[in-house]
């Protein structure tokens, strides 16, 4: 029987089988014995599904890697529901209907699989607990003569992500810096000069521990092993000492930097160090997405409890783009790079218990929030 021809769907079909149909589908399929004979042993995850993309199948691996002791555990699920995904707990009808969907790998292979072909894409899983990012390349294929069931592959490309981010960073970014700090030196010939560039040879100095330290950071925020270390912080402070930090940059040489004048300034318990580093990556991003002589705006007000920070620029984020931020290794600048909205959101949500969100139209622009929680 077909249950849930009434939820809401804003992508692929909510409707599915109930268990016992399903069930009964299980067991036909573990009549081949060879499926569990080649899957078992695959070190990738396997899936099959209905053509619901309700899972029939799974292999060991996959059971043993959610914990899971039988099949039947989790017989009738569809893939981001079994993976704990945030997004398919928003509607109804589970996973692949929302709006956020859309922009999933997952989803879009299993709906344009065919028989006898394979559909290759990457998917980003940030599972609703907020304590888990997975990246993984999928494979969708029907080859079955006799229905519509879809071999479904996943495999854990995280390192590879984050490999090609430390490339990116220590070929392309420490690079960069590096030709400033050369350039710096060879304009040096006298202790008159030294002092001179001094500030700016500092500067550079700061911006290559910097890049060092953040994906260091970012590694063991991953891991969990990061110690938070609370101290009092002052807000309107805080924007100063990154204003001043960006103006004397490269990258905001064209881009107007102000603090809105009602911004008031709050006191409150944080980790500055990882603090600084989320909206640092806020006010980079805003900036980079500023054209010539336009102006990002950044500010802090009281909202009950919290303390809110955000940082405004006049671009308008597409729809599309829109729904892939926060998506760990997600970019539209270059390979290697989406790690920045990524990381102030897994800093702030699971380190710093605030919360980070946006808004962007056309007439407004875009507004990025970081809050969090005053003293009591």
């Amino acid at each position: 029987m077909i249950i849930g021809r009434s939820w809401k769907t804003e992508f692929a079909v909510a409707e599915r089988l109930d268990s016992d149909e399903v069930l009964m589908q299980h067991r036909q399929l573990l009549t081949d014995k060879t499926i569990s004979l080649f899957y078992d042993f695959s070190p990738d995850f396997i899936v099959v599904l209905n053509e619901y993309r309700q899972i029939i199948f799974i292999n060991r691996t996959l059971l043993n890697f959610l914990h899971k002791r039988a099949p039947e555990e989790v017989i009738g699920t569809r893939p981001g529901e079994l993976l704990n995904c945030r997004e398919a707990g928003r509607n109804a009808g589970g996973c692949g209907t929302s709006k956020f969907c859309r922009g999933c790998g997952a989803v879009r292979a299993l709906l344009t699989a065919l028989p006898f072909g394979v559909r290759m894409e990457e998917c980003y899983i940030q599972t609703a607990d907020g304590c888990n990012a997975y990246n993984f390349r999928v494979w969708a294929s029907r080859p079955w003569k006799t229905n519509n069931y879809t071999l479904f592959i996943l495999r854990d490309i995280a390192d590879e992500k984050f490999r090609s981010a430390l490339e990116q960073t220590f070929f392309h970014d420490l690079t960069n810096i590096a030709a400033d700090f050369q350039g710096l030196l060879a304009l040096i010939d006298s202790s008159e000069t030294y002092w001179k560039y001094f500030p700016l040879l500092a500067g550079v100095n700061r911006e290559l521990m910097e890049a060092i330290s953040s994906q260091r950071d970012l590694r063991y925020a991953e891991e969990g092993k990061i110690l938070i270390r609370k101290i009092p912080v002052d807000s309107l402070e805080l924007m100063r000492d990154l204003v001043n930090l960006y103006k004397g940059q490269k990258v905001a040489a064209a881009i107007k930097l102000e603090i809105a004048a009602d911004s008031e300034n709050l006191r409150f318990s944080s980790d500055q160090r990882l603090l600084t580093r989320v909206l640092e990556n806020l006010l980079k991003n805003a900036i980079e997405a500023s054209g010539k002589g336009q102006t990002v705006t950044l500010a802090c007000r009281r909202d009950g409890g919290q303390v809110v920070f955000s940082v405004h620029n006049p671009a308008f984020i597409e729809e599309n783009i829109q729904l892939n931020l926060f998506k760990r290794a997600f970019s539209t600048k270059a390979r290697g790079r989406g790690w920045g909205t990524y990381s102030m959101k897994l800093l702030t949500e699971r380190y710093l218990g605030g919360k980070i969100r946006f808004s962007s139209t056309p007439a407004d622009g875009t507004t990025f929030y970081a809050e969090y929680p005053l003293d009591k």
